[in-house]
């Protein structure tokens, strides 16, 4: 009566549950499938903006995760693997295919008219937001909440009369998940990928290398998994120097090295480098701090009894949103190197921020940093940007960019090109959790912002509709910027996204907020390395082991070096790799 409906899904899905209890596996998978089959041509036709879409088909993930459930019950890994799949990021999948087309079609004056108008309208309903009192005035501001919502449709609207300007469209191959046989092919020699499917009472690690594949169910629960997450970032933030092996941060990582990653020893073992391919709670993991019992003799990281290593010790790591994902960005790999005149970096840093005073006044010219004071965000000082940007830029010898204090603009972030292999941001990264495409760089805020100006917020929504590069890597050397909306399987809708969707093979993001002159040291040994002609993942590793190793060498107010430990997670294991390693 109603096919290819929420309605019929939902319905198949229940006579699958009937069938499963009943202990009819095979008839019960047939009815998960159909159910799936239902629900994706719903999504097919969904109107709204990607946020709305990813917000659907999260609602019903657990179809997914039933179907993978009863697939492995019935030995069928193969056919889970591309259920997981097919549960991943496919909105960001047909947004990857169709990219080029809102950048390559002929933009009619009257549509870039009301694009702008949009811009300035949206901007506009932020900043009457700031201007109540969230204990207050909910009502109010969810009224207005409504109204971004709205003008987001009609965004979203907009780029699809762009997209449909253009005749390749019709042609247009979307990517479909890969199997396990396409899977194992798309992996670099040396490259063994753990994917996780976490939902419910069973969850599971599926191993793919080039020459096997095997699942392991999880002894873990996902509530009791977010619990060990949780616990683990608690251990990390508090930043507590690890004096012996029964710190409880080791014995903690250690729990969680055992659960997620020491079912899959035997294929790690014999491997160079590891890609994740994250799920559920898992998403805001840091797996390069996990523990392991590693008994190491002679090597420059062990301390004298120390009977355990870090993850990343032993391997490098990167991590993607799904196999499939990451085969779309492979494709994308540079074909020829750069010659010698081609520009090489581009960095933004020390933006120039309002004083506490005029971020605190009734009126200050910019509606959203009074929103962010009144929250209790403060849009501090970064002087040590500065130095971490003209660190990295030393090492490119006249084929860098790097604009910082008021040249650190949005506009001209905005009007990036194709030309730079590294684009680096070092500012402040602030997350919306509410609407999460709103997650922005803070950049240079003008100081006397007019009708129609960026207000110095480079928010993800305007990455994904305006910007288009060419990078090797972004790296967002800011405050949190890895983090997101958790949207199940859809991954973390954010910056990262947003920056890899914009044309960025990888994305080096940080988990936590970090500090600036720690940071500084930290990014100088990543791109020495880079420089150097070690692979991105072997830089961020390496980089890594630099400060686990050897104390930092500061400067104080006075100018005098000082030297810091800085061999804590809570310095190096925030930033995460996310994409492509080579």
């Amino acid at each position: 009566m109603a096919p290819g409906s929420i309605d019929e899904a939902t319905c198949w899905h229940a006579l699958g549950m009937i069938s499963v209890k009943k202990g009819l596996l095979p008839e019960g998978a047939k009815s998960f499938l159909r159910s799936l089959e239902a629900l994706e041509a719903q999504i097919r036709v969904l109107g709204g903006s990607q946020e709305t879409k990813a917000g659907f088909r999260t609602r019903y993930l657990i179809y997914y995760k039933d179907y993978i459930d009863v697939l492995l019950k019935l030995k069928r890994s193969e056919e889970a693997f591309q259920a997981l799949e097919r549960s991943r990021g496919q909105s960001f999948l047909a947004m990857l295919a169709e990219r080029d087309l809102v950048f390559a079609a002929d933009i009619a004056p009257e549509i870039e008219k009301a694009r702008k108008k949009l811009e300035w309208e949206y901007d506009k309903v932020q900043g009457q937001i700031a201007g109540f009192n969230p204990q207050k005035d909910n009502e109010k501001i969810e009224k207005l909440l409504a109204r971004l919502r709205s003008l987001r449709e009609e965004q979203t609207s907009l780029s699809g009369e762009i997209r449909k300007a253009s005749p390749k469209l019709a042609a247009l191959q979307y990517p479909q998940p890969l199997d396990v046989s396409s899977a194992r092919a798309i992996l670099d020699p040396g490259t063994v990928m753990l994917s996780y499917s976490i939902g419910g009472d069973q969850n599971y690690l599926f191993v793919v290398a080039a020459d096997g594949f095997q699942v392991f169910p999880l002894s873990v629960t996902e509530r009791e998994l977010k619990d060990e997450v949780d616990r683990f970032q608690r251990l990390i933030q508090q930043g507590r120097a690890i004096t012996n092996t029964g710190d409880n941060l080791v014995v903690q990582g250690r729990k969680l090295f055992e659960t997620l990653v020491q079912p899959a020893s035997r294929w790690v073992e014999t491997c160079e480098r590891v890609l994740i391919v994250p799920d559920g709670p898992l998403l805001t993991l840091p797996f390069s701090a996990l523990t392991r019992k590693a008994v190491v003799r002679g090597g420059a990281s062990q301390k004298r009894g120390k009977d355990w290593q870090y993850f990343v010790e032993w391997k490098p790591l990167h991590t993607v949103i799904s196999a499939t994902v990451y085969a779309e960005l492979k494709r994308e790999r540079a074909s020829a190197p750069a010659s010698p005149s081609d520009k090489i970096l581009l960095a933004f840093g020390d933006p120039k921020y309002p004083s506490a005073e005029a971020a605190a006044s009734e009126n200050p010219e910019n509606a959203v940093v009074r929103s962010l004071v009144k929250r209790g965000f403060d849009l501090i000082p970064l002087p040590g940007t500065r130095a971490e940007v003209k660190a990295i830029a030393d090492l490119y010898g006249g084929r860098e960019e790097v604009y910082v204090g008021e040249a650190s603009t949005e506009e001209r972030a905005k009007s990036l090109g194709r030309g730079f292999r590294y684009i680096h941001f070092a500012c402040h990264g602030l997350l919306d959790e509410r609407m999460p495409l709103n997650s922005s760089l803070a950049l240079t805020i003008p100081s006397d912002l007019k009708a129609g100006q960026d207000n110095g917020f480079l928010q993800a929504w305007e990455v994904f509709e305006q910007m288009r590069l060419s990078a090797d890597l972004v790296t967002l050397s800011a405050c949190r910027t890895g983090l997101g909306t958790e949207l199940g399987g859809e991954g973390l809708v954010g910056l990262t996204r947003a920056f890899q969707y914009a044309g960025a093979r990888s994305v080096l993001a940080s988990l936590w907020e970090v500090a600036d002159l720690t940071t500084a040291e930290f990014m100088k040994a990543f791109y020495s390395r880079l420089n150097a002609g070690l692979s991105k993942d072997e830089a961020l590793r390496m980089a890594q082991l630099e400060l686990i190793r050897n104390p930092l060498t500061l400067k104080d107010e006075n100018g005098r070096a000082v030297k810091m430990d800085a061999s804590h997670p809570f310095f190096w294991a925030s930033f995460e790799l996310v994409g492509d390693w080579k």
